[in-house]
């Protein structure tokens, strides 16, 4: 048997795939069962393994269809909305960014501002008139935040407003940056504290707390500048904002930057547009290799057939397909295309039966049942189709767990035999 010697060590260096290819053609003529056989427990699997063991080449292959077809669906329903393609945005005049739709003046009175308290100055080396733990708070909307400083008989003034600033910088999350700074000429130290938040609602005060006289020996709650809103007019309205951004319809956003009159063009906005697509393009792409990966031609087959049945239409507005296959955006042709709403018509964006809508059925199809797809490979009959041993009633892929492992064992079985 010296011409066979080796056949086990043979079958089991070929690809996992071919050999369930091979296990599967020996079991051709009644299909492949595992029910109801002794080699097949419902509870133990094959010799007693236990059922929730899972293959690894079958769930990699489920597994990464239903993860590209979800973030298809992903893609496309972030793209099939309307509103994305009536976006407008506004720059300062003389700037562009796409279709212009109009200009707007802006009137601005006041810009909104954050607080900023500044402590009195102190003989910076001068020893504290007190020690040991000194205590106080920084209250903002309601909420009172509390600090405690350890002093010694040591500390001098800056020391002390450093221990401060360090304190409440080191809380990041507070929306708080304090400092100390030192004037040279008087020999003065000070301690100033700002707030991030722009607008009057976030306003704060400073006060000592457990009898400490901290917060007032140094001034902290002095302020030098209370927090505002930007106060504007558009078109004789006037409005205010907690911030400078400030939303002016249509999804528009200025940010106002002095007091002062300014023109803002508006255009549409493409840049939202133009990400969604790209997106959209790529999620389509990687489904498509996927399914060319894993042997699945219907998959890939349909997603090609939805795309030429529009493919004219499509390549009008800068989306074409490459020698490759993969589909590519032209940037100018679909920017402009965006901007005339040609885009839009040929993506059938909210419409039934349009690209967009038959690209979201066959991606959620193949999310919601990955291994319909997985394996298949067109007419192809000697390829291994893992739907037929696909059954949620063994508890996922339990069978092709099964399969594997008699191709995983297949080897060890010609070796004895030979």
């Amino acid at each position: 048997m010296a011409g066979v010697n080796g056949l086990g060590s043979q079958f089991k260096q070929i690809s996992q795939l071919s050999q369930l290819n091979y296990i599967s053609s020996l079991f051709s003529g009644g299909g492949f069962q595992t029910q109801g056989t002794s080699m097949f427990q419902a509870d133990l699997g094959l010799y007693g393994v236990n059922r929730s063991s899972t293959s690894a080449l079958a769930k990699l292959q489920i597994s990464a269809i239903k993860q590209d077809a979800g973030n298809l669906s992903g893609a496309v329903a972030n793209l099939n909305k309307p509103s994305i393609f009536d976006s407008l945005s506004a720059v300062g005049f003389g700037g562009s960014a796409g279709k212009k739709t109009g200009s707007i003046g802006i009137d601005t009175m006041q810009l909104a501002s954050a607080q900023v308290n500044q402590g009195v100055g102190a003989t910076a080396y001068e020893r504290l008139p007190m020690s040991g733990r000194q205590s106080f708070a920084i209250e903002q909307n309601g909420k009172k935040t509390m600090f405690s400083i350890d002093l010694t008989a040591a500390d001098t003034n800056r020391t002390a407003q450093q221990k401060i600033a360090d304190a409440i910088n080191q809380n990041k999350g507070l929306g708080f940056t304090a400092k100390v700074a030192y004037n040279d000429e008087t020999g003065n130290s000070s301690l100033t504290i700002s707030g991030r938040d722009t607008g009057e609602e976030n306003g704060f005060s400073i006060t000592d707390q457990n009898g400490g006289s901290l917060a007032a020996h140094f001034g902290l709650n002095n302020v030098a500048s209370a927090a505002q809103d930007a106060v504007f007019s558009v078109d004789g309205e006037t409005y205010t904002s907690a911030t400078n951004e400030v939303d002016i319809g249509g999804g528009a956003a200025v940010k106002l930057i002095e007091v002062d009159t300014e023109t803002y063009e508006v255009y549409q906005n493409s840049s939202d547009v133009s990400d969604a697509l790209n997106d959209f393009v790529k999620q389509f792409n990687d489904l498509t290799n996927t399914a060319d990966a894993y042997g699945s031609e219907k998959l890939a087959d349909r997603l090609n057939a939805i795309y030429r049945e529009f493919s004219t239409d499509l390549a009008k507005v800068g989306i074409y397909s490459g020698v490759d296959g993969q589909l590519r955006i032209n940037e100018q042709l679909a920017e402009r295309s965006v901007a005339d709403g040609s885009m839009e018509k040929a993506l059938g964006v909210g419409k039934k039966e349009g690209f967009l809508d038959l690209v979201s059925n066959a991606a959620e199809e193949a999310d919601k049942n990955p291994a319909k797809f997985a394996g298949q490979s067109g007419g192809n009959s000697n390829a291994f189709n893992y739907s037929s041993l696909y059954d949620a009633s063994f508890g996922g892929d339990y069978k092709l767990y099964a399969a594997e492992m008699m191709a995983s064992n297949m080897g060890m079985l010609f070796d004895y035999l030979m």
